[in-house]
Parts: structure tokens; C-alpha cells; sequence
């Protein structure tokens, strides 16, 4: 059985600030996984190909593609007109999400992710979501988390705030653009 340890890289100041620590103080042999819905903002995209550039992240990124597949993309291939949504769309038959049937995180991130890292060979894996100590609403979304995926987050435990993020980005000489 092989187990996974996986950053959800969502791309924003929160995120790269949980992987710069998680990289940095707690060793170990990590995934860093983007999946790109193709709707992001384009400094959303610079952001994450920066922060590749500059600590040396060996970033993932994946896109749904129809079927409920995916494919790996890079930062130059990556859709920035909303095909893997698009994709989504067609193969659910024009049915678009809404508030009753919010489908689109589901397919568009977490199975994408799921299909990726089933592909390489895993059964397991834990997540490392970039959810904040400041955010305990957030924290009562990740106890519903399947049973073959360990979510920790890292920085309710390490009880990190926005201010303690936006400090560690005002010292960078980069930042997020948004």
C-alpha cells in the first residue's frame, strides 16, 4: 500500500505560505498538487509559477478533462478560458452546478487529484490543506473528507492567522498580485 503526502496548492498567499513551512520545517517527500479550473485569475497562475521558480517547488498542475479524466499541464499549457469547466459542463450534459449540487470542487479539484495520484499508484494519502486557525468554519468542511484521505491542517495547529501570513508575505520580494 502506498501513501501520499499531498499539498493542495490553491494557489493563493494562505496556500504557498502552509507549503513554504511544511517544506521548510517538517521534512518529507511531498506532492504539491494545483488543479487548474481554468476560471482563475491570471496573477493566480503567476503567483504559482513564481513561487515554483523562486523556492524551487516542483508544482503539479492538473486539469479535469472530459470523461472525468484529467491531464498534466504546466503554467505555459494551463487553460485560462475555462475549458476543464467547460469540459465539466458537456459531460454532465449542460447541467450547471448550483446551490443544491455544488459539483464543480468535487470533479474539478478533489477527484482530479484523486484520479492523478491513483494514477502514480497510491491508496492512500494524507492532504495538507491551507486552512487557516482563523477560519474554524472552514475547519467543520474537512471532517466529511472520504475515508482513504487523511486531511491535516497544518496551520490550525500551528493556530496561524491572516496577520502571521501577511507578514511572512510583506517580508518576500514577491507576492501575490490580487
Amino acid at each position: 500500500m502506498q501513501h501520499a503526502h499531498v499539498i493542495n496548492f490553491s494557489g493563493g498567499r494562505t496556500s504557498a505560505y502552509m507549503a513554504y513551512r511544511l517544506i521548510n520545517e517538517c521534512p518529507e517527500d511531498y506532492l504539491i498538487l494545483f488543479q487548474n479550473t481554468g476560471k482563475e485569475h491570471p496573477a493566480t497562475l503567476d503567483f504559482i509559477h513564481e513561487c515554483s521558480q523562486r523556492f524551487g517547488w516542483q508544482i503539479i498542475w492538473l486539469e479535469y478533462r472530459y470523461g472525468n479524466s484529467f491531464e498534466v499541464v504546466d503554467y505555459h499549457t494551463a487553460s485560462r478560458n475555462g475549458r476543464p469547466f467547460d469540459e465539466l459542463i458537456a459531460w454532465n450534459k449542460g447541467f450547471l452546478p448550483n446551490t443544491m449540487m455544488r459539483f464543480c470542487t468535487n470533479q474539478l479539484k478533489i477527484q482530479t487529484g484523486r484520479r492523478y495520484l491513483q494514477s502514480l499508484g497510491f491508496d492512500e494519502w494524507t492532504i495538507y490543506n491551507g486552512i487557516r486557525f482563523d477560519e474554524p468554519r472552514r475547519w467543520s468542511k474537512m471532517k466529511s473528507a472520504p475515508d482513504y484521505v487523511d486531511v491535516m491542517m497544518p496551520l490550525v495547529q500551528w493556530k496561524v492567522s491572516k496577520p502571521d501570513v501577511l507578514a511572512f508575505w510583506a517580508a518576500q520580494d514577491f507576492d501575490l498580485k490580487v
